[in-house]
């Protein structure tokens, strides 16, 4: 299976899921991946009846559980939670518990995972029986909608939703759940905007291909080939992305202690610009292992990506204390060191790059770049010119100026 990599870049953030681009870097931190590998199974150690998480936690959970096609371990974990309030208070599959019973998104997704398992009937009830929140009363709607479509009522379902264009316009799946019945009844071209809609709302959505693959067919029987073709490229390449995202969370929870997994996990949300998401994985993985140099250095990405550059520094220093060949790491950090008036730091940097085997790295080529214009700035301008020939032969195009900042 082909390897999903986060590629060199200097400047800015990754096309979101383009997994082949790269820029040539101008005077900017760089990007870098290392091989992915799954570990051998063991038991998770992610357990579906742990304390109630927050909020934003346990909507992930079940998410996550439902993406995966583990519906029994959303009902391990949901059924507790939407217990007190629902259909279900006095259901000894439901007992206990109630933290969540008025959040209509946690009902719905318990609900979903009840049709996920054959319990249709009682997925309605417990729809049917909630209290939710008038915050998250819309989330109950698109359940709703979503089961009628699943009892093949398409008419019912297009209709439930319906508004202006949608009733519940900040719910994406509202958009995907109206558009999905407008399809199947044959009102493609009426579903092609809510389509398009519902992916501008959630890019990274598991339902994303599927989405793409009714625009393409739409596209299609409108006579607009390009378009169409441009909607399958997009079908297949967000399909690859979740063909990893879906792998690696399943090795984390078969190997919840390899470090490997969650390493590929931070990367592929990296690439796909979720950089706070991508943090909080990699704190997770550094915490679990304080001595894998590349987690901090991918830790230091993150936050940079996010313009902590304090963060990432500190990230940088930890991977180099576990490892002093991280070259990228080093880079990175003396670029932080010069954007902060530290040239001193910035120059012990850049110095121990060039004097080792990662001098010759192409994608290090502005190591030397960064180092002939502190040279020039300190008015060194025999050794500036000697480092700037050097970052030449190797291919560098950027003038020694510096350029106005």
């Amino acid at each position: 299976m082909k390897r999903c990599k986060l590629l060199a870049l200097a400047v800015g953030a990754l096309a979101p899921l383009d997994v082949a681009a790269a820029r040539a870097p101008g005077s900017e931190p760089v990007s870098r991946t290392v091989q992915e590998h799954g570990g051998a199974p063991r038991a998770s150690s992610e357990s579906p009846t742990d304390a109630t998480p927050t909020r934003e936690r346990a909507v992930e959970l079940l998410r996550e559980d439902l993406e995966l096609d583990r519906p029994r371990d959303a009902l391990a974990r949901g059924a507790a939670w939407v217990a007190s309030g629902g259909a279900f208070a006095g259901d000894g599959a439901f007992a206990g518990g109630g933290a969540f019973a008025n959040d209509g998104e946690i009902v719905a997704l318990v609900a979903r995972a009840l049709t996920a398992t054959g319990e249709d009937a009682r997925a309605r009830k417990l729809v049917d029986g909630a209290q939710a929140s008038e915050a998250t009363r819309g989330w109950l709607d698109v359940e709703r909608a979503r089961q009628a479509l699943e009892r093949d009522e398409l008419e019912e379902a297009a209709n439930a939703l319906a508004g202006n264009p949608v009733k519940h316009p900040a719910l994406a799946e509202c958009w995907l759940v109206r558009a999905r019945a407008l399809a199947r009844l044959g009102k493609a071209v009426e579903a092609a905007p809510l389509f398009q809609k519902f992916l501008e709302l959630a890019p990274l959505s598991p339902d994303g291909p599927a989405a793409c693959h009714q625009l393409a067919q739409a596209a299609l029987a409108s006579g607009k080939q390009d378009d169409a073709a441009r909607w399958f490229a997009r079908a297949n390449e967000l399909g690859t992305w979740h063909g990893f995202y879906r792998a690696r969370r399943i090795q984390i929870r078969e190997a919840p202690d390899d470090p490997l997994p969650r390493l590929g996990l931070a990367q592929l949300l990296l690439e796909a610009r979720e950089y706070a998401r991508a943090e909080r994985v990699l704190d997770e993985l550094v915490a679990r292992h304080a001595d894998f140099a590349n987690g901090w250095f991918h830790l230091g990405e993150a936050r940079r990506k996010q313009r902590d550059l304090a963060g990432a520094r500190a990230a940088y220093d930890r991977a180099l204390s576990v490892d002093a060949t991280l070259a990228f790491a080093r880079f990175n950090r003396g670029v932080i060191a010069r954007m902060e008036g530290r040239d001193a730091d910035a120059r012990s940097d850049f110095e121990r790059i060039v004097a080792s085997d990662a001098g010759n790295d192409s994608r290090l080529v502005n190591a030397h770049l960064e180092l002939a214009r502190l040279l020039a700035r300190a008015g060194d301008a025999a050794a500036a010119t000697a480092r700037y020939a050097r970052y030449t032969e190797l291919g560098g195009k950027e003038p020694l100026a510096e350029p106005r900042r």
